[in-house]
């Protein structure tokens, strides 16, 4: 028997936004996928911006012990791309192949590049210039063609491992007849006001687009008989483009979908409610196609979770993420376990909002409407996830949880020393090539040094 293929599905900005976790959006062919494999309700991602979180995970290492600090297509680069697993399975003999988004590497929209960095054998995204098109969706479905077509032609020469990126989730969101918006609601964490369901309704157009593109992946995989000798994995990078998601480090910024099945498991078809960090999936991975794991990755393998039904033991008691760089500089770290949360920003010179780091859209002008720009941030919070699950009252302060809030804060202290964190003295080299804005833009493109 041939070493099971992987195959790697993956989003921009979505969350954990997806019919399977609950929300009321066209995600049908995920969900039918879902309910053939396991659902991890509490999965969160390393780093609640792009390049950051999924350097994290196809590492097995936190953005800051792989390098990834900010945006790739802001001139920030991994330490060594020998870490990323495209090279990891390349030396057990694998074939790696691109089609579509990757931002690990290079500017997104130059995948032919991107490819070349990270170490791919073969890239067979088609070619855009992706700033120019009106509908980023028709690109995805492109390279949806190319993915069913390579599957078709060449899936069963040699094992594999494919990466099936989608873009469109990613603002701006594709033009047409968004589902009616009197009969959606945003995200529980955003109030129910016309502009904002008018802007959740373009994203959720978006996760349509992308739905139809995994049906007809997860059809082909069935047709040449790859689907029961595949690892499949659907995820995204970290939360919707909104306010307090993207570039935050609460819940509702880090919390993502992460669906994976392994042939013939027990445990395809359950939910799964224990911690785990995308920063596990490398270590799992490896276990689970028996290849030794390097000692220096950072995550935790949950593989056995896949070889026994029913609940098991919880691998993690916490998990913990991170915030450096998405347009300007907003360090931040945080630790969440079962029933609390404790961020704590790091720059001290700066309260503000980093207004830059919020993605231009319909719901960011209806916070400034309603005086984000005025708003400071808790250089340290701590929330009862029991009682406060949106994260909006911040008890840091609470008599009663300050011994919580201490061992949080020691927890976390212990972890940056362990993961030999570069801002536990606060401050690291700032490289010419990052482009960085001012702590207090607004725009995105107004560029500035430290």
């Amino acid at each position: 028997m041939k070493p099971w293929n992987i195959v790697y599905i993956h989003t921009h900005d979505s969350g954990n936004v997806f019919s399977p976790y609950g929300y009321k959006v066209p995600t049908a062919a995920i969900e039918e996928f879902a309910r053939d494999a396991v659902v991890f309700r509490n999965a969160f991602c390393a780093a609640p911006t792009c390049s950051p979180s999924r350097a994290a995970m196809l590492t097995g290492r936190y953005p800051h012990s792989a390098g990834m600090m900010g945006l790739t297509n802001r001139g920030f680069r991994m330490k060594d791309y020998d870490m990323h697993l495209v090279n990891l399975l390349k030396q057990q003999g694998y074939h790696t192949v691109l089609s579509g988004i990757q931002h690990e590497a290079a500017h997104f929209a130059k995948p032919e590049e991107g490819a070349k960095v990270i170490g791919y054998d073969e890239n067979i995204t088609t070619k855009t210039y992706l700033k120019g098109m009106k509908d980023r969706s028709q690109w995805d479905m492109e390279n949806v063609h190319n993915t069913c077509s390579w599957l078709s032609q060449n899936g069963k020469k040699k094992p594999f491992f494919l990466s099936m990126g989608f873009f469109c989730t990613h603002r701006p969101y594709p033009p047409g007849n968004a589902e009616e918006v009197n009969f959606i609601r945003p995200p529980a964490a955003y109030p129910d006001e016309p502009a904002i369901r008018a802007d959740f309704a373009g994203h959720c157009l978006a996760l349509e687009r992308v739905d139809a593109g995994v049906k007809l992946v997860l059809e082909t995989l069935k047709k040449t008989g790859l689907y029961e000798r595949s690892i499949i994995v659907f995820t995204t990078d970290h939360g919707v483009p909104y306010p307090f998601a993207k570039s935050f480090l609460y819940d509702s910024g880090i919390a993502v979908a992460f669906i994976m099945r392994v042939p013939k498991s027990p445990a395809n078809g359950t939910l799964n409610e224990h911690l785990i960090s995308q920063v596990d999936f490398v270590p799992t991975l490896l276990d689970l196609l028996k290849i030794p794991a390097e000692e220096s990755l950072e995550g935790i393998s949950f593989a056995d979770y896949f070889r026994e039904e029913g609940d098991m033991e919880a691998k993690r008691g916490a998990i913990f993420a991170e915030m450096n760089f998405h347009t300007s500089y907003e360090p931040a770290r945080c630790i969440r376990t079962g029933r609390y949360k404790y961020i704590e920003y790091l720059d001290s010179t700066y309260q503000g909002q980093n207004l830059s780091n919020v993605n231009e859209s319909p719901t960011k002008s209806w916070y400034m409407s309603h005086g984000l720009r005025n708003r400071l941030k808790p250089m340290k919070g701590l929330y009862d996830l029991a009682y406060d699950p949106m994260e909006k009252n911040n008890v840091i302060d609470v008599r009663e949880y300050r011994e919580i809030a201490q061992q949080l804060a020691n927890r976390l202290h212990q972890w940056q020393i362990e993961t030999q964190d570069p801002l536990l003295d606060g401050s690291f080299v700032w490289k010419d090539e990052w482009l960085v804005n001012a702590k207090t833009s607004e725009e995105p493109d107004d560029y500035e040094k430290k």
